[in-house]
């Protein structure tokens, strides 16, 4: 099972579904974000994307066919989280 389109953490993920180093963007990405969502929607991202970091559900790559390894990419949505609550 997938997060479905419009999940939060989608949000974060597909910016970066190219990229194969996503963390060296996780600032931008997040800036971007910041700017399009509603505080609520931001603190949703956040809150979601902590959840599957703390206690993995599957596999991030799956989600969107995504270029980066799985390591990369939890290392970036744990950079972008980062950067939102430094926004927030």
């Amino acid at each position: 099972m997938h997060f479905r389109w419009g999940h939060p953490i989608n949000l974060l993920l597909y910016p970066a579904i190219f990229d194969e180093h996503p963390e060296e963007r996780c600032e931008e990405i997040a800036t971007l974000i910041a700017k399009q969502e509603s505080a609520d929607r931001i603190h949703s991202i956040i809150r979601e994307t902590k959840l599957e970091l703390d206690d993995p559900t599957q596999q991030l790559r799956d989600i969107l066919e995504s270029r980066a390894t799985e390591k990369d990419l939890r290392r970036y949505l744990r950079c972008a989280v980062e950067q939102l609550q430094k926004m927030s």
